[in-house]
Formats: structure tokens, sequence, C-alpha cells
């Protein structure tokens, strides 16, 4: 997204009896995080140099998988060689202490397929 702004939009239908039909797509879009390794929820290793091309493994990697493939998206993720948990200022309110987008974006994920 290069720091754009983007909408996914999709269309609301109902049943017989007018009640709303849940349908969560995503579009395809591509969601690219920055994290570093939160044992045992997420693990990150084999980076190149600048943090990218790296493997995952844990709970939080399998269940974005999970809503991935469910909620119709890509994801990837990659260390922050600033070990700043990918938020900027590196100073600011927000990276006190760790991964709460990341986090905030699996937990609303698991939500949404768990309710179906």
């Amino acid at each position: 997204m290069n720091g754009e702004q983007n909408v996914i939009e999709s269309r609301m239908s109902f049943d017989k009896k007018g009640q709303f039909i849940e349908n969560y797509d995503f579009g395809g879009a591509n969601f690219v995080y920055a994290s570093l390794t939160w044992a045992p929820y997420l693990t990150i290793k084999n980076c190149n140099e600048k943090g990218r091309n790296c493997t995952y493994y844990g709970f939080l990697g399998d269940m974005m998988d999970i809503c991935a493939d469910s909620l119709n998206f890509t994801w990837d993720i990659y260390k922050d060689v600033n070990n700043s948990w990918g938020l900027f200022p590196i100073s600011g309110p927000y990276n006190l202490s760790g991964n709460h987008v990341f986090t905030m974006m699996v937990t609303s994920c698991c939500y949404s397929t768990s309710h179906r």
C-alpha cells in the first residue's frame, strides 16, 4: 500500500427474514506487518539484512494464516531492524510493550471467523 489509504468494500446482503448475512472478504488485499519475536506467540527467524524474507512460526502466525484463508487476504511479516516493533516514532507512547497492532489484527480476525 506504500502509505496509501485504501478502502475495502463489501456489499451487504440479507436473508429472506431480513437478517444481515455476514460476508467478510478483504478482496485479496495484502497486509504487511513489522514485528519482533514475541515467543512463544510469534518467532521470526532467518531474515535478510533488511529484515525481509523471514520465516515465522507460533500461534499468531498460525492464526493469521487461518484468517487470511477465511477472509481472502494475504499477509507478510518482517523483522523491524530498529527493534521498535514497527512503530514510529520509536520513542512514542504506543511503543512501550510490544506488538499491539499485529495482536489486534489477529484478535479481531479470530473473533470475526469464530462468529460466522
